[in-house]
């Protein structure tokens, strides 16, 4: 029995060898909606090396780096696109990435999914680049199966009019049929665990890197209350020195009673005179 993932992924992987394609998705969902499971096992499906190298990348950084390194046909899965960003600076970041990754696409036509938790974070200009949308509804957790809808994304170049579709395919007996729902299984536990493995030392380092930058910025702020009570005890003393002295006050009255140098009070006075003026 051929189940709906598998004929989505056997179209998929007919379009980027046969037809000598590119292929860019979305698996768009949730937190916890089954999305990264169900494009990794799609992945996998198209591309079975994709399950042995655990092809899962978490940073724009990271994508970029491991695409030059891939080969026709093989797959790669950008998961949680944008993580850590809001979904405007997303969207920059994007622009530049799909440029780059465009570029590679006609000579090694790759299969690209990215997973994001909602089409906000894929620019609206960008969205006629991809090719399909996974939108998962449900998980089956008795059948360990995730219950999605696919759209096959059209764009119409001439009017730019970008429509999304139910996929339809020609059936062994010559019926078209929709692809609805697209029924995807777990993927296996090696790879799944990789997976987890990879997510928990982004997540740990994420997390560190942020405490540390919030951190940073609290002593920053610290810093700059210090620099601020020290200018105002600066200013409050600048003027204690002005008020004496214009109550006739020698230097040397000033100096017994601040405990200053009457010199280095010369030179606050004449600093304090000259930032006024400014």
């Amino acid at each position: 029995m051929t189940y709906s993932y598998q004929i989505l992924a056997g179209h998929i992987r007919k379009r980027v060898l046969e037809l000598d394609k590119n292929y860019l998705g979305i698996a768009v969902g949730q937190t916890g909606s089954g999305k990264s499971a169900t494009a990794a096992q799609i992945c996998g499906t198209v591309d079975p090396s994709f399950f042995d190298e655990c092809r899962v990348v978490l940073t724009p950084a990271e994508f970029m780096e491991t695409i030059q390194t891939m080969d026709k046909g093989e797959a790669i899965m950008l998961d949680e696109a944008g993580i850590g960003m809001s979904a405007r600076e997303w969207q920059r970041v994007q622009n530049r990435l799909l440029g780059y990754t465009a570029q590679l696409f006609r000579h090694k036509n790759l299969v690209v999914f990215f997973t994001v938790p909602s089409m906000g974070f894929i620019d609206v200009q960008l969205r006629h680049l991809m090719h399909g949308i996974v939108s998962t509804k449900a998980i089956d957790y008795e059948q360990k199966i995730t219950i999605a809808k696919y759209y096959k994304i059209f764009h119409e170049p001439v009017f730019n009019v970008t429509k999304y579709q139910t996929f339809e395919y020609t059936g062994t007996d010559g019926t078209p049929y929709a692809l609805d729902p697209l029924c995807t299984p777990h993927p296996e536990e090696k790879f799944w665990k990789k997976y987890l493995r990879k997510k928990e030392e982004f997540a740990t380092a994420f997390y560190k890197e942020t405490e540390e930058t919030l951190k940073g910025q609290t002593q920053d702020k610290r810093k700059l209350v210090e620099i601020q009570k020290l200018e105002a005890q600066s200013n409050a003393l600048s003027s204690i020195i002005t008020n004496l002295r214009s109550e006739k006050r020698s230097w040397l009255e000033l100096e017994q009673l601040s405990g200053v140098n009457e010199r280095t009070l010369q030179r606050w006075s004449q600093a304090d005179r000259q930032t006024t003026k400014t």
